[in-house]
């Protein structure tokens, strides 16, 4: 609204812009909206990190108190049926319920070639069981359509229905995997891109600054040493459940997270106590 102007000497005289003293204030209210979204944002972030982590607590001592309750892991235990868990312990699914410490694919194998999981050996099961035993919740979902080998019905490919078969961490794409290498278990958090039957595929999740900050929450901040690595560098199915090449997106050269890297670069190895 246009006012008569009654004292010529004033600035508002001189014409219809702001004065300097209106200008800075703007300046320092647009600065403060900025500095508090951004601090709610890293806020936000922190929160996710810490129920990440709190997370991860809960399920390596749900795991160690199944075994010390049931003589066994779940998915690797003898006779599941028995306790009244899902399972098949028959030998013809050998490796599934064989009692021999390592969460693995059928017939004692740890991986297979193309770095992927099997749902439905210990692999799989081991969140069946887990969430059956009421420790923690896992959030799978055991009602599913399955085949007579134990299979979904139908392929899962980065629909919402893939969430149903492994925990899906506060982190965007984030899922938790358990397998074993040489029989060593490891935990892993990865992409869960897809399921083609009873194979999974896994893609990279985090960004290098994420995978820092919970590896520094649940180890010692670097990618190659300690109880948690930085793995699948390459991105993709690349390297994953393999340490992340030096030099890469997720790995800078000097052997640090690449925290100039912005997308998902990283997955995460993580050995658990049990």
């Amino acid at each position: 609204m246009n006012r008569q102007c009654t004292n010529p000497g004033h600035p508002r005289c001189e014409g219809n812009g702001f004065t300097l003293i209106e200008l800075s204030i703007i300046i320092i209210v647009i600065g403060l909206i900025l500095g508090a979204v951004m601090v709610g944002r890293d806020l936000l972030e922190a929160a996710k990190i810490r129920s990440t982590v709190s997370q991860i607590e809960a399920i390596n001592t749900a795991a160690m108190t199944f075994k010390n309750k049931y003589g066994g892991l779940p998915g690797d235990l003898v006779r599941a049926t028995q306790f009244g868990f899902a399972g098949d312990s028959s030998p013809v699914r050998a490796g599934l319920g064989d009692g021999n410490g390592a969460i693995q694919n059928q017939a004692g194998v740890d991986t297979d070639s193309q770095n992927q999981l099997n749902y439905y050996y210990e692999q799989g099961w081991f969140w069946i069981q887990l969430n059956q035993s009421g420790l923690t919740n896992t959030n799978v979902d055991v009602t599913g359509a399955w085949t007579a080998s134990g299979c979904p019905v139908t392929a899962i490919w980065d629909g919402a229905g893939k969430t149903s078969y492994f925990p899906m961490l506060p982190l965007s794409n984030s899922f938790l995997f358990v397998y074993s290498i040489n029989r060593v278990n490891y935990v892993e958090i990865a992409d869960n891109c897809g399921m083609l039957t009873c194979s999974i595929c896994r893609a990279n999740s985090l960004s290098p600054a994420r995978a820092y900050s919970l590896d520094t929450k649940l180890d010692d901040g670097q990618p190659l040493t300690g109880i948690v690595r930085a793995t699948g560098g390459g991105g993709g199915l690349d390297g994953l459940g393999y340490p992340a090449a030096v030099g890469g997106n997720c790995v800078g050269a000097g052997g640090a997270y690449n925290m100039t890297y912005g997308p998902a670069a990283c997955s995460l190895q993580i050995k658990p106590p049990f």
